[in-house]
């Protein structure tokens, strides 16, 4: 997540599906019950102001390597003298500043990065909070982050679609058609939100008409793999994150 330029919103209907069509897995599943106010309570402490701390450089130095967010994200940390910096997959590098010894935040966006280690001391991954939800990303080799990347750039450039996404997409939006949205396929954060925003989406949906076709339209490196989804009104097209 972290920026949004990936999502081409097209009116109200983007929040449809950046709420709730996972359409790769991005965390396992778990068995915590994630309501919308939790969600809604973790937004509003996410977007809360940030202020840097005193933080002795070489401190940082531990955290300095690769965590991998979902199938195709790699968020790669590094120290630059006493500043401190994170780049996800396709995205640009972003200074990211310290507001406790193990944890920093964006200033461009709400979006902050806590670090965990294991009983040694390790670190072991990283956290993503951002948009109400909490994003683990485990610590991974530097070669097999590259073999990550380097995997998406081979489908960018064969322009391949993620395998699943299709009918990942179709089962969410003819699920929602019919008034039963499925939420067991959504991790715990996004299935909240999804039904924190059901009674809008679903009065939005109502005037759209049947699914009438979804297109595949390329594979970019900050969103693996787009479609657009079009509804019976042609006007309407759901541009989902992939």
């Amino acid at each position: 997540m972290i920026t949004s330029p990936r999502m081409r919103r097209t009116g109200l209907l983007s929040v449809l599906l950046l709420a709730g069509v996972p359409l790769t897995p991005v965390i396992a599943q778990t068995d915590a019950v994630i309501t919308p106010q939790h969600v809604a309570e973790l937004r509003a402490e996410q977007a809360a102001p940030r202020t840097a701390v005193a933080f002795d450089p070489r401190n940082f130095d531990k955290f300095a390597g690769q965590y991998q967010l979902g199938p195709t994200g790699i968020l790669w940390v590094r120290r630059d003298g006493s500043k401190y910096f994170a780049r996800l997959t396709g995205q640009p590098e972003a200074e990211i500043f310290p507001e406790s010894p193990a944890k920093f935040f964006y200033n461009e966006v709400h979006a902050q990065l806590s670090f965990d280690s294991d009983a040694g001391g390790r670190v072991t991954q990283l956290v993503l909070h951002q948009g109400g939800a909490e994003l683990p990303a485990p610590r991974v080799s530097a070669e097999a982050a590259k073999a990550v990347e380097d995997a998406l750039m081979a489908r960018i450039k064969a322009d391949t679609p993620s395998p699943g996404t299709e009918a990942a997409l179709r089962h969410q939006i003819e699920s929602m058609e019919t008034g039963t949205r499925d939420y067991a396929p959504l991790t715990p954060q996004m299935a909240a939100a999804a039904r924190a925003q059901w009674p809008g989406t679903s009065q939005m949906l109502a005037g759209l008409g049947a699914l009438k076709s979804i297109t595949f339209k390329d594979v970019s490196p900050g969103s693996s793999c787009p479609r657009e989804p079009r509804l019976a009104d042609s006007s309407s097209v759901l541009s989902p994150l992939a």
